[in-house]
């Protein structure tokens, strides 16, 4: 049996509070869900009782809710998470202790071996993931009230597939419309949650995301930083039976078509928020368990643009014709990563990677009105072309500071073929790519900021640095040169 329900305008709330960027959590959102209308199925099987011969293909009793939503809007970010594990922590606590097999019995009653909820939408929907910039180290004390600020990654996804948004009804006309929207194709989010443990391996938690018409967009500069047709996210939890056994997270990306806008500001806001995430109390010994996570990232027909404008300068972000670009391109590119958890506050941490694509292009898109596009670059546009490319690296990050301990990075690069053209300007762009992403230009600008600097030493990296003064050594011969001037003026003169 199963019973439905439907409400109107709902929101979900923490507390209201004027403001918090006087506070700790200055990254906090109070609604962290809106819209206008949502449909919860709730169903679950009439148990009975275990045959005399349990066939291992049977799936049990089915239990679990299905939910729909309209105009949904989740803002969703580390501050809520760690709500979440507050809650969590107290309505369902950690036992710490090993788990045990449930035995199967015949003629017992049978039980749901999990809890499925699925979770569909009736049109566009939006998940926002607030989170606090310039998140202060362990232990630092917090930025500047006025370098607070609240920063964003914003997904924004259709319902369904461009193919299927005016699909006709499924089934007969009997058949009420949230099955109908269950079984069409479309966006989803599907949990499964194990209630018992069945055999010797523990158990397995799943997430199962599928997007379609998604845009990435991000805080630091309002454009996208990725659109594509269609994402697919499956992460898996393994949990052992002993509960301070290691366990095994994975998590799978597929990407259809994907065009991605990367700068190099990028790497720094991730990272920020990936600190946010990461903040709050540390475990102690007694409760630490150990994990491995493993990242497995597939693009098919990726093109990855990166900005190569001389100085970063960028008035109109993502725009092809106002703005230069390196485009990698392939038929489809893997990403793996392996990052291992298993120690109790070890002094590094160390992470593997790997990449690898059969075909790896590198063109030169060049503004409209630039004339080598229009003379070169429209018939010739491929800079270099690689052939079963692979990409083998590790890194090792420190914890702490270490007095002669240095962080470290390896990466080994393999290709079977290399085609590349030696046009001058390849090479000056080139140049650019290496400024605008590893040099003395990361952080980009408008052409008015660019020109208010001008006189002005020029920034680092960082953007809030200037560089040194000249040493002493190139003033001295400076004024040597003068001296030297002086005199020959004199000797004219008599």
């Amino acid at each position: 049996p199963d019973a439905g329900v439907q409400a109107q305008s709902d929101k979900l709330l923490f507390p209201d509070s004027a403001c918090y960027l006087d506070s700790e959590e200055y990254g906090r959102v109070d609604t962290i869900l809106s819209c206008s209308s949502v449909t919860l199925t709730y169903f679950a099987d009439v148990v009975g009782t275990v045959p005399p011969s349990p066939s291992p293909d049977d799936l049990g009793p089915q239990w679990g809710m299905d939910l729909i939503f309209a105009d949904l809007v989740v803002a969703y970010g580390p501050f809520a998470e760690r709500q979440r594990a507050l809650m969590l922590a107290y309505f369902m606590p950690f036992p710490y202790e090993d788990w045990e097999v449930w035995p199967i019995v015949p003629g017992t009653d049978r039980y749901p071996p999990d809890f499925t909820t699925l979770v569909k939408f009736s049109n566009e929907a939006t998940l926002r993931i607030p989170f606090r910039h310039a998140l202060a180290p362990p232990g630092a004390p917090l930025p500047p009230f006025a370098a607070r600020r609240v920063g964003s990654l914003d997904i924004v996804f259709a319902h369904a597939p461009p193919e299927h948004a005016s699909a006709p009804p499924l089934g007969s006309a009997a058949m009420s419309t949230h099955k109908q929207a269950l079984l069409r194709p479309g966006s989803s989010l599907f949990f499964n949650m194990p209630m018992l443990i069945l055999d010797n391996a523990g158990y397995t938690m799943t997430y199962e995301l599928n997007l379609f018409d998604v845009r990435v967009a991000t805080s630091l500069n309002g454009a996208p930083l990725l659109t594509a047709p269609a994402i697919s996210l499956s992460v898996e939890g393994i949990y052992p039976l002993p509960w301070n056994g290691e366990q095994l997270w994975s998590l799978y990306l597929s990407a259809t078509s994907p065009s991605i806008f990367y700068l190099a500001q990028h790497s720094t806001f991730f990272g920020e928020l990936g600190a946010d995430f990461g903040a709050g109390e540390p475990y102690d010994l007694a409760h630490y368990v150990p994990y491995v996570w493993n990242y497995d990232v597939r693009f098919t027909d990726f093109r990855l643009y990166t900005n190569v404008n001389e100085k970063n300068i960028i008035d109109v972000p993502n725009d092809l014709a106002s703005n230069a670009h390196y485009v990698f391109s392939g038929p489809r590119l893997d990403l793996t990563v392996a990052t291992p958890y298993l120690e109790y506050e070890p002094p590094f941490t160390i992470m593997t990677f790997g990449c690898t694509a059969p075909s790896l292009s590198l063109s030169l898109l060049l503004q409209s009105d630039n004339t080598i596009r229009a003379s070169i670059l429209d018939s010739a546009p491929h800079f270099a072309k690689l052939t079963d490319f692979r990409l083998d690296g590790s890194s090792r990050t420190h914890t702490s500071v270490i007095p002669g301990a240095l962080d470290s990075f390896h990466v080994d690069l393999h290709a079977s073929s290399l085609d590349a053209l030696g046009y001058g300007f390849f090479l000056r762009y080139l140049g650019f790519l290496s400024d605008n992403y590893f040099g003395y230009s990361t952080v980009f600008r408008s052409t008015n900021e660019y020109t208010a600097t001008l006189g002005q030493p020029e920034a680092t990296g960082a953007g809030d640095h200037a560089p040194p003064p000249p040493p002493a050594a190139a003033a001295a011969r400076r004024r040597r040169r003068r001296r030297r001037r002086r005199r020959r003026r004199r000797r004219r003169r008599r």
